[in-house]
Order: structure tokens, then sequence, then C-alpha cells
């Protein structure tokens, strides 16, 4: 084989032919080596040798370096900086530069620039929070608004840019041109009930329309709410007016209205309220309230009316149950007005009650007795017998066994009969659950009885009274001209901590107020002496005792209640403002 032939076979074979050294990156430093073998470095007699070794060991450290370069770009976890893909748009803000994140990735502060026409004005945005805040912002996410005060129209192009890459990129470039936005909210909230009396419960509904990031009510006695459709509860009396304001990116908007809340004061002489406490006790014969109101913090029962008593007012309001028997009567059968039961009513024997509309919480069960005026139950109605002149409205089921049914009865539940009750010509049942009856029952009365879908729905009535208030300052009472003697004469004020009198015959009691602080008020044996005028016990109860009690006219408040213990007595109501005209001058003060 000739030389050229074989250095042909070497460098195919990738093996140098000179030197027998592999052709690859160490070729160089093989060559070097082998050639040392034969001559030694420094005595070589050529001048190329050191040299040689020289560019060697340079060649060596440039293919070191270039391995270490590629095991770093080909190991290394560590991804090259992504930049954010998202869609920003310029909205409209009265005349100033706000973006909106309209999609995509987020932003991050540091990582970003936002450039107006060139210029670096990152730190002249804040983000809108959803409380309405303009706040330092970290990140810029779906949905959020970045505001500024730059005046738009000096503006020609927005820049969103990305520095977090090697090479700062821009992101979206925005001319001044906003996309459509929403205009500001219409305001419109209503309201209910828009008055009545302290504590006022009240429910705001907001119906507003347009894009809303900020909503504030405002409900005039130095409470707000963020709420959509808050509840709120007015403790004070007063004209509160209530502001809804909302606000979007394109700006603010408010409305309001008026709520009326009325106190104690007024209460008691709108209402003509002329009995106010937890219970009374009445063995008296006649309570005489046309047109006036009783409230009863509690129950009342037969044993708490003397068996003939009765209690002729027309507006009864109970919190409790009430329980009549005898010939009790409750309500004014000549102007009768709202008999307000939150508990069962039960009647026996002759006993009678008269609205123009009575309401019961719960269950009602008429033995035998009366019932004048539309009824409406939210429980059963038991009619065992007597007599139902008005409509009947029950939620629950009703039994008739017997007694005389006057006018249509609506049941929302199971009618159940029985025996042979009595239905007037024309009237009729109305039930829409099922019917169950005796296999002998009388078709006539079945005749009178209809299954519908549904029948007529109704609510209780809200009904909230006042607490009664505390007594005013002892000071005030003194400066008034009220005493703490204990002699009783015609247009006397007495203020103590409790009051008790006998009547002496010198004793005269007419236009009188008496205020017991933290007691009672016992008046006993004012036999032939009128009593008259405001008796008020914020903490106790007012007692008339003795055997020869006869008449009481005016207004009675206590907390504990109101107690005549004898019979023959007759309890007249007369307004508040028979006896003191001025509301500044009533013995009470606004606080409960």
């Amino acid at each position: 084989m000739s030389g050229m032939s074989a250095k042909r076979e070497g460098l195919s074979q990738g093996v140098n032919p000179e030197d027998g050294c592999e052709i690859n990156i160490y070729s160089k430093i093989c060559q070097i080596f082998r050639k040392s073998k034969s001559q030694p470095w420094f005595f070589s007699g050529r001048d190329d040798a050191l040299s040689d070794i020289i560019g060697g060991i340079v060649l060596t450290a440039v293919v070191v370096a270039g391995i270490g370069m590629m095991a770093v770009v080909l190991l290394s976890d560590v991804p090259p900086a992504e930049i954010p893909v998202l869609r920003v748009d310029l909205a409209d803000s009265k005349a100033t530069i706000t973006l909106v994140h309209s999609g995509g990735d987020s932003v991050y502060r540091e990582d970003a620039r936002i450039m107006v026409d060139g210029v670096d004005r990152t730190d002249d945005f804040k983000l809108l929070t959803d409380d309405g805040e303009l706040v330092d912002w970290n990140v810029f996410s779906t949905g959020d608004w970045l505001v500024s005060s730059i005046p738009r129209d000096a503006v020609e192009e927005v820049q969103l840019s990305s520095i977090g890459s090697e090479v700062p990129t821009v992101i979206q470039a925005l001319v001044s041109q906003p996309v459509s936005v929403s205009p500001p909210p219409i305001v419109y909230f209503t309201f209910s009930p828009t008055s009545g009396y302290v504590p006022l419960v009240v429910s705001f509904t907001d119906l507003s329309g347009g894009d809303i990031i900020n909503r504030l009510w405002d409900f005039g006695d130095n409470s707000t709410s963020t709420d959509v459709n808050p509840v709120h509860i007015y403790n004070r009396s007063g004209i509160f007016t209530v502001t809804l304001t909302l606000c979007n990116a394109a700006g603010c908007n408010s409305t309001t209205d008026n709520i009326t809340v009325f106190g104690f004061d007024d209460f008691i002489v709108n209402e003509s309220v002329f009995v106010y406490g937890n219970r009374m006790i009445f063995e008296g014969d006649n309570v005489v309230g046309d047109g006036s109101t009783i409230v009863i913090t509690g129950d009342l029962t037969g044993d708490d009316l003397n068996g003939d008593a009765k209690v002729g007012v027309s507006n009864i309001y109970i919190e409790g149950s009430v329980e009549l028997s005898g010939s009790q009567v409750l309500g004014n059968a000549t102007s009768p007005g709202i008999l307000y039961i939150n508990g069962s009513l039960s009647l026996e024997g002759g006993s009678e009650v008269y609205g123009n509309n009575i309401y019961v919480a719960d269950d009602v069960v008429l033995t035998s007795g009366n019932i004048y005026g539309n009824i409406y139950t939210f429980g059963s109605f038991d009619f065992i017998g007597g007599n139902t002149y008005g409509e009947v409205h029950t939620k629950g089921s009703l039994s008739l066994t017997s007694g005389n049914v006057h006018d249509d009865i609506y049941i929302d539940g199971d009618l159940t009969l029985g025996w042979t009750p009595t239905i007037d010509s024309g009237v009729s049942i109305y039930y829409t659950g099922s019917i169950s009856h005796p296999d002998w029952y009388s078709q006539d009365i079945l005749d009178k009885c209809h299954h519908v879908d549904s029948v007529p729905d109704f609510s209780m009535p809200g009904f909230s009274t006042p607490p009664i208030p505390s007594a005013r300052l002892d000071g005030w009472y003194s400066d008034h001209g009220y005493v703490s003697g204990k002699n009783l004469y015609s247009g006397i004020k007495i203020f103590a901590d409790s009051y008790k009198r006998t009547a002496k015959s010198t004793d005269s009691a007419e236009n009188i107020v008496i205020v017991a602080k933290t007691g009672d008020i016992e008046l006993n044996k004012f036999g032939g002496i009128p009593v008259t005028g405001v008796l008020f016990a914020p903490n106790g109860e007012v007692i008339f005792g003795g055997s020869s009690f006869e008449s009481f006219e005016g207004v009675v408040i206590a907390k504990e209640g109101f107690s005549v213990e004898r019979g023959g007595v007759d309890v007249t109501f007369r307004n508040i403002e028979n006896y003191i005209p001025n509301r500044d001058d009533f013995p009470w003060s606004d606080s409960f």
C-alpha cells in the first residue's frame, strides 16, 4: 500500500496514520505527547516544541469549558423567563387612564412597567378594591382595574411591558381610545316598613341597575352597611334619611329616602294607650276604652278577670295567650279594632271577643262562646261549640264538631267533621287538604264543603311595642314641680321610689301624676274619691286596693302590670295629653 493510500485508510478509520492517534478533540494533545517520547521537551532540537505544548494546554482548557457550558444548559432545572399572555383594555374612567385586565395571565408589579407615551408611570397606577379604595398594586389579575389620575386626552399610547425576561418586551400597547364601559349605576331601593315604633326593624332591598363595584348604605343614624339587602334596627325615634351610594369605574350615584321612627311618646299618644304592662288583673266591672289601646306583655287568663268583667277596649295587644270563661268580654262591641294575640286563644262559657280583625299566632279552641269579627290563626282551629260571626282563616287543620257557622271558613289544611254543626245558608267551607266525617254524615253539610287548590293567604301583622322607658334623672322632677311627700291632693305631682296611700277624708286625687322610680304605686280605699291622672311605675305595679275603691280615669303605665283587686270598680281611658299637654313634660326618659 502506498503512503497516500495508508493516510486515507487511517483517516477513514479515525486514526492519524503518522502517529497512530485517534482523530478527535484530543488528537492534538496525543500528537504532542507521542513526539515527546522521542525527544525531551526542553532539549528537542525543534524550535516549536514548547509552543506545541502550550497550545495543547490551552486547547484542553477551552474544550473543558465548552463541555461545562453545555452541561449547565442541558441539565439546569431553571426555565427561561416567560412573557405573560393577557388582554388589557383601556376603560373610560371620567377622563383618566384606567387599565382593565380582561383575561389571561397575571402580571406582577416587580416584573412589569406601565409606559405612558414612553415615560414610566407605573407608580401612578393604583388597584381599585371591591370596597372602592385605591391601593398600591402587587399583582394585576383578571377582573382587576388599575386606575390613574393621568388625563387620557393628553395621552397617545399606553404600553404594558414585561421586564422579567432578558429583553424587556411590550405585552400590549393601547391607543387612547377607550372600550365601551357601563355608565355610573342607576340607584333605586325599597324598604319595609316605611315607618313604625321603636325598636323598628327595617328590611332594605337594592333594585339598582348597572355594573356595581362599590356599595354603601347610610341609615342616617350613624350606622352603615355594605350588604346588598341589609336589615337595620332603629333604636331611637326621629326622621332618618337613608342614602344608598353605588360606584363603578365610570363614577358614583346616590339616592335617598326617609324613614319615620316613632318613640314611646308617639306610641302612647297616637295609639291612645292607657294600660301598658306585663299583666292586668281586673276584679272590677268595666274597662271603658273606645278607640283606645291596651298592651299586655304577658298572658291574660280567666283567673285575671272578674267572671263578668268587660274589657271594652278597641285595640288589644297581648304578647302571650288568652283564656276566657264565664261572661268575660275582651274587645269593644261598638268600636272594634284589632285584637292581636301572640299565643293561643281559648273561649269557654259565654265569653266573647270583638275585633274587626283578630290575629292568633297559635291554636284556637272555641268550646262555647262567641267570636265577633274575622279571625286568622296560624295554628289549628278546634270548633267544638259556640258561634263565629265573621270569616275564619286557618293555616292549620280545622275540626268542626258542633256550634254555629255564620260566615265562610278557609282552611289551608284538613277538615274534620263531627256531630251536627249548623252552617248558615249561603255559607261555605273551603279546604285544601283531606276531609273526614262519619259515614252517616249529613249530605246537606257535605254539600257546603269544597275542596280547592288554594285559599286566600294571610300573614301575622308586624307589631312591635316600644319598651317602657326608664324614669328621668331625679333633678328633672324637682325642676318640674314634683314633690316626694305622702299627702295627696288634686293637681299634685309626686316622685318617689315607691308610693302607697290609704285614702283619708281630706284627700282629693283629680289630675294627679305619680311616678314610682323603682317600686309600686298602691292606692287603697278611695271610695267616694275619684282618681284621675297619670300613674307611671317603670319597674313596678299599679294597684288599686281596698273595699271601697270606685273609679279611675286616665293612664296607667307599669312594667309589672295593673291590678284592680275589688269588684264594682270602673276604669275609663283618657289620653295622656288631657293631663300633660306638652310632650317635653312627659315623666319618662328617652332611654329604655
